[in-house]
């Protein structure tokens, strides 16, 4: 086009923007809807949050978070000493528990001679086996023979991989009849822990209960196999307590060769990198040229075995005499007590067992000393839940108002919200408020929210008026806080669920919005061809034209001097 006079260049471009007038009204259109289904983007957003808030206030959904809480604080009797640090949970009950431990459990460790020399070659032969037997097996210690006819284990059983054989130590075999899936079992260890063993026939491992195919021989995974009863009609349902077909497991050891050439570091260096049957491990470490043989796993179930197969390569280092291990740490029991009820546990840290709700950790120091753990209710978790619902609820009614309101400007003009003209979002607003503000009739004391504390205030947002009311209620009458809470929570939850979610009006209003974008997007650019094409031919025409003019003015000058 800028070949053409500027004369022509005018009339091209009037007359495309004289047919641009379409394509103005509808990018001014896209650009309107846009801005809309950006706000709307933002709505759903706070919808969204608002009743996932709710629904943690509601005591019949999966998320409710509105639980009396509990905090532990642990105050040890001897000044200048730790005892024990522990965690609670929502379920332990509020109290003051006194803990007294006797002995801390300890590792089993096993010394050898010291050598003079841990790096320089040792020049001994032969094979020992350490965590372990030189073959695993299994016997019925306490038998239901219709229920679990027999068990067994040797070296040809499969580990599967990624797991661990089971430890040596007892093992109870549990059955129970269930009412919707028959008769049903679980192994569990001698302090009643479920065992994660083979579901079934696949690759997954479970420590829940598992259905039994009478007659059928069962694969652990881990080195146990089981054999049930041929007819369901003569099993029995036992427990650990109750008489549950026991066992005792020997896991097989981890086998280390021993080659003239190899020193201490060696030997040490292999024992670290054998694989163990769970609880078996062995750590190994050399100090003073001495090599150090410490359990993993602390307890009297967890005492180490080691024995030489071949040659005398144990014997020969010291650490065994006469076939008994040197043992330098004796393995011991944690045994402690809590409010002077006697307990024992193989392991000083994560006891889960002791008190319901609490997970207890004995501190190194706690041997021979005493501590009170006191746990008290502690609303700070529901608080922070009922303050996570105001934020959200504020945060949509006040977004709400300020994109549907319009404001008068001091020139007296008007500034329209980008929703100003949205009456079903403008509604839903005034309406979530209302229901903060409603009676509702619940079996509770409470009625109203503001008898908790909760109230409305005068620019429209929602509060904790009253922290005072508030905490007492959580403190004293949870039941009547969780009834009020239920009642004014599931008003508010139906009419958010209205608007929220991928099914809701503000999801299907953004649908109907990109909808709209798409169908004008296609317009704008069907115009936009149109458009180039007709510039195209314009120019090509207005080309034409002053081509034409100029070869007639060109032709009259030649006259003129031909003919004067």
């Amino acid at each position: 086009i800028e070949n053409l006079d500027s004369y022509y260049q005018n009339l091209v471009r009037y007359t495309l923007t004289q047919e641009k007038q379409p394509l103005t009204r509808l990018t001014t259109q896209k650009d309107d809807i846009t801005v809309k289904k950006a706000a709307y983007l933002d709505l759903k957003n706070k919808f969204d949050t608002l009743q996932t808030a709710i629904n943690k206030l509601r005591s019949s959904t999966s998320t409710y978070a509105l639980k009396s809480g509990r905090s532990v604080s642990i105050s040890p009797l001897t000044s200048g000493t730790t005892v024990a640090s522990a965690t609670v949970d929502s379920s332990v009950s509020a109290g003051t528990y006194t803990l007294s431990v006797t002995t801390l459990a300890s590792a089993h460790e096993v010394h050898s001679a010291k050598q003079t020399y841990s790096n320089q070659a040792l020049g001994l032969t032969g094979s020992f086996v350490i965590g372990g037997a030189a073959t695993r097996g299994a016997s019925i210690t306490t038998a239901l023979p219709d229920t679990v006819a027999s068990v067994s284990a040797d070296n040809a059983s499969v580990i599967l991989p990624s797991q661990k054989e089971m430890g040596t130590g007892s093992y109870y075999v549990e059955t129970r009849n269930d009412a919707t899936n028959g008769w049903q079992f679980r192994i569990v260890d001698a302090d009643g822990s479920a065992q994660s063993v083979q579901k079934g026939s696949t690759a997954e491992f479970t420590t829940d209960w598992q259905n039994i195919t009478a007659g059928s021989t069962y694969d652990t995974g881990r080195g146990l196999r089981m054999a049930f009863g041929d007819s369901t009609n003569l099993y029995t349902a036992a427990n650990k307590a109750t008489g549950a077909v026991a066992l005792d497991y020997t896991a097989k050891g981890a086998t280390i060769d021993v080659t003239s050439t190899m020193s201490l570091v060696d030997i040490n260096s292999a024992i670290n990198a054998a694989t163990y049957g769970s609880g078996n491990e062995v750590l190994s470490s050399i100090i003073n040229n001495t090599l150090v043989l410490k359990n993993a796993s602390t307890g009297l179930r967890h005492v180490m075995a080691a024995s030489d197969t071949t040659g005398i390569v144990l014997a020969t280092l010291g650490v065994t005499s006469g076939g008994v291990l040197n043992t330098k740490v004796t393995a011991k029991n944690a045994v402690f007590s809590v409010n002077n009820m006697p307990m024992e546990r193989s392991s000083n840290s994560g006891l889960t067992d002791v008190v319901s709700g609490m997970t207890l950790d004995l501190a190194s120091d706690a041997e021979g000393k005493s501590a009170n753990l006191v746990v008290k209710t502690d609303n700070t978790a529901a608080q922070s839940t009922i303050n996570a619902f105001l934020t959200a609820f504020n945060d949509l009614t006040t977004y709400v108002r300020g994109k549907t309101s319009t404001t008068k400007n001091a020139d007296e003009t008007y500034t329209r919200g980008t929703l100003a003209g949205e009456y079903g979002i403008r509604y839903v607003g005034n309406e979530l408020i209302t229901l903060m503000n409603q009676d509702y009739t619940n079996g509770g004391i409470f009625t109203n929210l503001s008898q908790i504390g909760i109230t409305v205030n005068s620019d429209l947002s929602a509060s904790i008026s009253n922290s005072s009311a508030l905490t007492t209620a959580l403190s004293t009458n949870l039941g009547d806080v969780t009834k009020i809470l239920d009642a004014a929570m599931e008003a508010l939850n139906n009419k958010v669920a209205t608007y929220s979610g991928d099914s809701g009006y503000v999801k299907q209003t953004i649908d109907t919005y990109e909808s709209n974008i798409t169908n004008l997007n296609s317009r704008i650019k069907t115009i936009n061809e149109r458009l180039s094409r007709r510039e195209t031919y314009l120019v090509k025409y207005y080309a034409d034209y002053q081509a034409q003019m100029e070869t007639f003015m060109n032709q009259s000058k030649i006259n003129s001097a031909w003919y004067g």
